[in-house]
């Protein structure tokens, strides 16, 4: 779910000279590791671009990150990793707006715009350090009763609008 385009990003930022990296944390599900694999050689990123395949500790991955990056094409209903990451870059898919400030959102698929993002996370220390605070006051808010009186409304509101248009 958007792993080339960040991919992409991140290939443009070393060009650029600044020093990133790209941790991709978890294992093949829509995509197959193999392509992931592929898009990293054709971009020439093998020294800059890890995959770690599945990971016991994540909490470990996630806090070993300056920046998180969720670069979806499609649909983020939960988008735990987005809680997880207390500095968090996205785009604007699913609920990814209801989690994350406006300016810390590309569009799907917007290479030029996910770039942008990263750049700015990599370069303004100050900009990434309101992005965490933000990202963290954020998950302070969010409770697990909340999450499901939430998820129960979805499901009501899909159980009406089935049952009117029967």
């Amino acid at each position: 779910k958007g792993q080339k385009e960040t991919i992409e990003a991140i290939r443009r930022l070393v060009a650029e000279g600044l020093p990133v990296r790209l941790l991709l944390i978890g294992f093949s599900t829509a995509t197959l590791q193999e392509e992931v694999e592929a898009w990293i050689r054709e971009a020439g990123m093998e020294k800059h671009v890890t995959i770690t395949g599945r990971v016991g500790d994540v909490a470990a991955c996630l806090s070993a990150l300056d920046v998180g990056v969720i670069a979806s094409l499609w649909s983020e209903t939960i988008a735990r990793a987005a809680l997880e990451i207390m500095a968090c870059v996205s785009t604007s898919v699913g609920v990814m707006p209801d989690l994350l400030p406006a300016e810390a959102l590309a569009a799907p698929g917007d290479v030029d715009a996910l770039t942008a993002l990263l750049r700015r996370a990599v370069v303004d220390a100050a900009w990434r350090g309101d992005l965490a605070r933000t990202c963290s006051e954020r998950i302070a808010t969010l409770r697990d009763e909340d999450f499901l009186q939430q998820t129960l409304a979805v499901y009501a509101e899909a159980c009406r609008r089935r049952r009117s248009s029967l």
